[in-house]
């Protein structure tokens, strides 16, 4: 997935196109919450201090440092573990 890859369509319904917005926003973040707390920490953490970044070589920095934290952490082989047995997360 990327930075943007829903788009909430308002034009075909009669509901609020907030609520539709904020149901689509909330859908994303459960989906996001059932990852790793400190992979989904650290990668939050890579693209609010990329974002800032002077050149992209000091964002690939960030993002380089902020893998390196998760490296030998329990959550790390825990997602290898459930992505190759094709199951969710725990």
């Amino acid at each position: 997935r990327g930075l943007v890859d829903r788009v909430v369509k308002t034009s075909d319904t009669d509901q609020d196109p907030g609520v539709l917005l904020l149901n689509e926003a909330l859908d994303l973040a459960w989906q996001m919450a059932r990852n790793g707390p400190i992979a989904l920490r650290a990668a939050k953490q890579a693209v609010n201090e990329g974002l800032f970044a002077p050149t992209l070589q000091d964002a690939l920095n960030i993002e380089k440092s902020c893998y390196d934290q998760i490296l030998t952490t329990s959550d790390r082989l825990e997602g290898l573990a459930a992505f190759a047995e094709k199951r969710t997360f725990f």
